[in-house]
């Protein structure tokens, strides 16, 4: 009589069980979850915005306290207790919309001296679009760190980017979006109460902050002093590249 053979197990990337069927007995996750493929990742985002996991609120307290842990986690296939990071994107910017409306906008007066209607069409326009950036701190995060994405391969190509690839890439920047809207829409009520040089000091102090460890979690050096270097070669590259996007706007509006 022979002896069957059992299957070989696989082990669990989000709990490390072994598993020897299409989900985790322990944790529920399918067992074919492995790395970010760019053939999948963006049919992934668009299935999961007609659902979020019951794991928001916990996805969103570890992207305000170490971003780069869920960014790690969610890369290696740790996925099951996290949100997927456009779903975030969708439910933060509604979130801050809606507060927004709430709260109330700040008034912006015209001057009487500017009287639009004797401007340019590219100059109205362009004075429409500033206006509507002021006024809306969603788009502003969203428009200022697509730069970002482009910054860290140059930057850090040598030091470990190439290891990700373009999804994976792309669902770190999507996750520290998520967490920049998640600490704007936290601190909005304070735009109201509080004076708006302490309120941007604030707002730019954090972003710093959590970029910075973020780059150091990802990208580690030998020393705090190449880290450091590194960082702002980063800065400074990722503000070429907004400098170019933004003199090729100006130069489609006839400026």
């Amino acid at each position: 009589m022979t002896k069957k053979k059992k299957k070989p197990g696989i082990r669990c990337r989000n709990c490390g069980a072994i598993c020897t069927a299409k989900f985790c007995p322990e944790c529920g996750q399918a067992t074919s979850v492995g790395r970010l493929a760019n053939r999948t990742f963006f049919v992934d985002l668009l299935s999961g915005l007609l659902r979020v996991n019951r794991g928001f609120f916990y996805t969103a307290w570890n992207l305000l306290i170490h971003p780069w842990e869920v960014i790690r986690r969610y890369i290696r296939g740790q996925r099951v207790a996290y949100t997927q990071p456009m779903s975030m994107l969708i439910l933060l910017c509604f979130f801050s919309t809606v507060l927004t409306g709430y709260t109330g906008a700040k008034v912006v007066v015209t001057a009487p001296e500017l009287d639009l209607a004797t401007r340019s069409s590219a100059y109205r326009v362009g004075y429409g679009v500033a206006t509507f950036l002021k006024d809306s701190p969603v788009v502003q995060i969203l428009i200022l760190y697509v730069p970002a994405l482009l910054a860290v391969p140059v930057v850090y190509g040598r030091k470990g980017a190439r290891r990700y690839n373009f999804a994976e890439l792309f669902c770190a920047l999507l996750y520290m979006i998520d967490t920049l809207l998640l600490f704007n829409l936290i601190t909005q009520p304070l735009h109201y109460i509080l004076p708006e040089m302490l309120t941007s000091t604030i707002d730019t102090g954090y972003t710093l902050f959590i970029i910075s460890f973020s780059l150091y979690h990802a990208f580690p050096m030998h020393s705090v002093k190449k880290s450091i270097i590194y960082f702002v070669a980063y800065l400074l590259t990722a503000i070429a590249f907004y400098a170019i996007i933004t003199f090729l706007l100006f130069r489609l509006a006839g400026w």
